[in-house]
């Protein structure tokens, strides 16, 4: 998504969120899609933070954004190999894991939603607090 590649900083070639499409269903020509997002989950519980051996790996405890500091990872990919949703990678720039964070550093640092939602065409994406409908 090239809202997020723009915000983030982030190259082509590597991608902290995907847009993925079903394949048709329905008869021709009133075939439909389905659309998921495929990107970090923010798991509570998250394997990526257990198993990273600097600290890199971090949940925040103020928004339960799981995160990564840049200048503690060491590039050993541990995270990548135990996210059950394969969507953590190594930044070529940078050469340290990377992944969705709702763009915490950026957006949500400004005051804005993600990249993603503000760039979602249909507005099917929102963010906040699933357990309070205000946010």
């Amino acid at each position: 998504m090239d809202s997020c590649r723009d915000v983030n900083q982030v190259p082509e070639g590597v991608s902290r969120l995907e847009i993925l499409r079903s394949e048709p269903y329905g008869e021709f020509p009133n075939q439909e899609y389905e659309f998921f997002r495929q990107s970090c989950q923010h798991c509570t519980n998250a394997p990526c933070v257990a198993v990273c051996p600097t600290g890199a790996s971090f949940i925040d405890k103020e928004t339960g954004i799981v995160d990564v500091h840049k200048d503690l990872c060491v590039g050993c990919q541990y995270c990548i190999a135990v996210c059950p949703y394969r969507v953590r990678f190594i930044h070529p720039v940078h050469r340290t894991a990377d992944k969705c964070n709702f763009c915490r550093d950026t957006n949500l640092a400004n005051g804005k939603q993600p990249a993603c939602v503000e760039a979602c065409p249909t507005k099917a994406l929102t963010f906040g607090d699933m357990n309070d409908p205000t946010s």
